[in-house]
């Protein structure tokens, strides 16, 4: 087909290839244009409930005119072939995405649910339910447009039924449980689509998997997900809870429509909202409101100022011996025990006198920069302090009219003596509660049907014994190079990256040469991205520099990196 004339447009090059036709880059001949043209099959020609569903794929795109949904330019029938020439997207789909990047944080794809969530709600509105919700049918622009494709196995509601009883389109993984049973379908079974495309994007796990397909429907159809803070415990509960209401096993308990579902994803703080406005968890009930019912107006008054969030604690064991502060402690010893004399016993005018008080003076202002670096650069490593935000200013008062008053009670008599205090009965100290274990999931890049069928779930990695002398170890839980470790000494650091010189060399292709390293800043364990390509991330949240503790995950390029400090 490349070179080739499809009605006024020339086939450029092929973009990819599906069960049903291939889809190819092409121009206007006379304007320009760049468009995508899908062409059926030429072996599924002759098939005319093939040709049928090509026609319907045409005419459901013919409905819908959205900025989230790829447009229809035209439909060709000639003796070439039958053709849907359609918009051209350009970007990046969700699949490729989670190859490159090992999982998406919220705060980057929250904003491309919604916006799928805006193109769906639309479809739904036209009476189109689109069947096939996964990573790879929906693109986002480099502009962050995100735009829903390939609706070859959408159902038009008020169309002539296509799929024989019993028969499913779509990729297994990503359908619900009516959609696997062959039963009809609304907005709901795109909702749950949407709702594990979005959990395996924050995760970069699918809620289900097994070698066997039919296994795999059983545990689709039968059994809960996998929560999602199993595989990935930066996750939010509210996200969490969202995407588990998106997955309900009962249509009824899932969002009623995808704006419900866009609205409850927008009231998150990681999309830039504040609490859900909507349901976040099976079971909520909406409250109604009676508009017969008159309305009282409630005083307003001044919420409570937010208490000052503090930072850490300071260790002044700790910081009295960081080199810094140590140095300025010197010199002040110096300008003490250095000048003081020369200051106090030489002749008055004589030159010993000057040499004393120079070298008071500088020593002194010498000691106190070196403790004030000191006392920085351990703050800083602490990670800091928050500033309390600024109090609310009071409500304003409104005057109202003056009551009068009752006369005053009189005055009651004086109590007796209090009595003496109690002594106080000591209490043994309740014992700290064991840490929660930290279960960091399986495999890694799990996107689509073939590979769903192929992945299994490793079991998770033990917990790492600090040798001797180190304070931290780092363990490749995922990966090609699954199973390396590397002890962190306490005055030192690692490097990872995929140069051979690094401490860890990895052979992730999303890992930039020297792309981050970890080492310790007085007590605390930092991470550092060393210039990266596409950054750093901790527990779902991308960083430049930032502590660590036990249990956090470093995610670089697709590979996670737990952090052990005994």
């Amino acid at each position: 087909m490349i070179g080739q004339q499809v009605g006024d447009y020339r086939v450029v090059s092929q973009l990819g290839e599906g069960g049903m036709g291939m889809v190819y880059k092409a121009e206007h001949a006379t304007l320009g244009q760049v468009v995508a043209v899908k062409s059926l099959h030429p072996s599924l020609l002759g098939n005319q409930a093939a040709k049928d569903r090509f026609v319907r794929e045409a005419q459901a795109l013919a409905r819908l005119n959205h900025p989230n949904i790829i447009g229809l330019l035209n439909f060709i029938s000639d003796d070439q072939g039958c053709f849907i020439v359609m918009e051209y997207a350009e970007g990046e789909d969700l699949e490729h995405k989670l190859e490159r990047m090992g999982l998406i944080p919220p705060p980057q794809c929250l904003p491309w649910f919604m916006e799928a969530c805006r193109g769906l709600n639309y479809a739904h509105q036209q009476g189109i339910i689109h069947r096939d919700i996964k990573p790879s049918n929906i693109i986002v622009h480099p502009a962050g447009t995100t735009k829903l494709l390939d609706f070859g196995t959408a159902k038009l509601v008020d169309a002539q039924r296509l799929t024989q009883q019993g028969m499913t389109l779509g990729t297994v993984i990503y359908m619900s449980k009516e959609q696997l049973l062959g039963k009809p379908l609304d907005a709901a079974s795109d909702v749950y689509s949407l709702g594990v495309t979005l959990y395996e994007c924050v995760t970069s796990h699918l809620p289900f998997y097994d070698e066997e397909e039919r296994k795999l429907v059983v545990k689709i159809a039968k059994e809960d997900p996998i929560p999602p803070r199993q595989h990935y415990p930066g996750i939010s509960p509210q996200l969490e809870a969202i995407i588990l209401k998106a997955m309900a096993k009962d249509p009824k308990q899932r969002y009623a429509s995808a704006l419900d579902f866009e609205q409850a994803l927008a009231g998150l703080p990681e999309a830039g909202g504040g609490v859900a406005s909507v349901a976040t968890a099976p079971g909520y009930a909406t409250p109604t409101v009676n508009p017969a019912a008159p309305m009282t107006a409630t005083p307003l008054t001044a919420p409570a100022p937010a208490p000052a969030a503090a930072g850490q604690p300071i260790n002044f064991g700790e910081l009295l011996f960081t080199p810094l502060f140590l140095a300025g402690i010197a010199a002040d010893i110096v300008a003490i025990g250095g000048g003081m004399p020369l200051i106090a016993f030489a002749p008055a005018g004589s030159t010993l006198r000057v040499v004393g008080m120079v070298v008071f003076c500088l020593a002194s202002l010498l000691g106190v920069v070196l403790m004030g670096l000191g006392f920085a650069k351990y703050k800083a490593a602490q990670g800091g302090g928050v500033p309390a935000p600024a109090p609310m200013p009071p409500a304003a008062h409104v005057p109202t009219p003056a009551t009068p008053q009752p006369a005053p009670l009189p005055q009651a008599p004086p109590l007796p003596a209090p009595l003496p205090p109690t002594p106080a009965v000591p209490r043994a100290p309740m014992p700290a509660p064991a840490p929660a274990s930290f279960n960091p999931g399986g495999t890694l890049n799990i996107n689509s049907a073939n590979a769903a069928q192929q992945a299994y779930a490793a079991p998770s990695p033990p917990k790492a014994a600090l040798p001797q002398g180190a304070s931290a170890v780092l363990q490749v839980i995922d990966g090609n190079d699954k199973g390396k470790q590397v002890a962190v000494p306490s005055q030192g650091s690692v490097s990872i990256g995929r140069a051979p010189t690094c401490t860890i060399p990895l052979s992730d292709p999303g890992v930039s040469g020297h792309h981050a390293s970890i080492g310790f800043e007085g007590a605390q364990l930092i991470v550092f991205d060393a210039g990266s390509r596409n950054g750093v991330f901790l527990n779902n949240q991308k960083v430049t520099k930032h502590p660590l503790k036990s249990g956090d995950l470093v995610v670089i390029g697709s590979t996670r990196i737990l952090i052990n400090m005994g």
